[in-house]
């Protein structure tokens, strides 16, 4: 099998585990879109129910509302009484902190050119780090230290290269993280479906996809879960933005549908959240997109019977 990794952990074919994919040992595309194919299938099949949320990745094509949707969810995950850690793994979005409320982002834990940032004890991302062990210069905390901000790095200047560095530091840090009872960590994902090439959502348990009215937006929806459902991800769901009117919106449940994605619930067109992003203020907690946005996070909370004390 040379340097191949079975997904199933087989050690070779036959062995515990394999499941007779053959994609260890196909050599042309249509052999590996089989394999694939049979892979998912299984997966979907066996993947057992997936436990309380805890980590979130927030997906979808570029400009869908992606950063909205992570700050109110994150700010309303705070105010039900979990301590939230939100990880900026995009590299040009300049938004998500004053989304959030918060100060200006700390400094990143990694520009294009450096290893990860060392602290004391030598390299700080380890097995099972918990939260406050990410060093504090790296975090923007809230006055009640309850939403936490971590940006892995931004592209600031041209010619500094790709940004895959950055992806595989957003990786290991959600692979990582131990979260505990009353912890929740949300990804806030660059645009499109690069992401899951490098890996980022594999230490995730939750993918919600943001879709706008545009076929564009709906086919990289589709992929998102095509993808998600490869890596055993089961809880994904689509939040569509942006709807111009109830036509629209029963035009995109329908397409939604067509394509076997769940859908979370659906956010109207809004001058009053076009305004906040122009002006660069978060989005009052009395605005009504807001309070949709809240009321999907109780739906995905009730739906897998999350025991979520913190709820109040």
């Amino acid at each position: 099998m040379g340097g191949f990794h079975c997904p199933l952990g087989a050690m070779a074919p036959g062995t515990e585990g394999c499941i007779d994919c053959g994609l260890c040992s196909a050599d042309s595309k249509a052999e590996y879109a089989r394999a694939a194919e049979l892979l998912r299938a299984w997966i979907r099949e066996h993947a057992p129910r997936p436990a309380a949320v805890r980590k979130m990745a927030v997906c979808g094509k570029g400009g869908v509302g992606k950063s909205l949707l992570t700050a109110v969810f994150a700010r309303s995950f705070a105010g039900f009484g979990y301590r939230v850690l939100v990880v900026d793994t995009d590299e040009s979005n300049p938004t998500l902190a004053r989304a959030l409320g918060l100060a200006q982002p700390a400094c990143c834990l990694r520009t294009l050119d450096d290893q990860f940032a060392p602290v004391e004890n030598g390299e700080w991302i380890r097995d099972s780090m918990t939260i406050d062990e990410i060093p504090a210069k790296y975090r923007s905390d809230s006055a009640d230290g309850r939403l936490s901000l971590v940006t892995t790095g931004k592209i600031e200047d041209p010619f500094q290269g790709c940004a895959c560095k950055l992806g595989v530091l957003a990786r290991e840090l959600m692979l990582n993280l131990k979260i505990g009872d009353g912890e929740v960590v949300i990804a806030d994902v660059e645009a499109g479906v690069e992401s899951f090439g490098r890996g980022v959502e594999r230490g995730t348990d939750t993918v919600i996809a943001v879709v706008e009215p545009t076929m564009d937006s709906v086919e990289v929806a589709e992929k998102i879960r095509y993808m998600s459902e490869g890596i055993g991800i089961s809880r994904m769901r689509a939040v569509v933005n942006k709807v111009p009117s109830p036509e629209v919106g029963e035009a995109m449940e329908e397409l939604l549908t067509a394509r076997e994605i769940r859908r979370l619930g659906t956010l109207p067109l809004s001058g009053d959240v076009s305004m906040h992003a122009l002006t660069g203020t978060p989005l009052s907690e009395t605005d009504e997109t807001y309070g949709r946005i809240r009321h999907m996070l109780e739906l995905l909370l009730d739906e897998n019977e999350m025991d979520h004390p913190f709820v109040r």
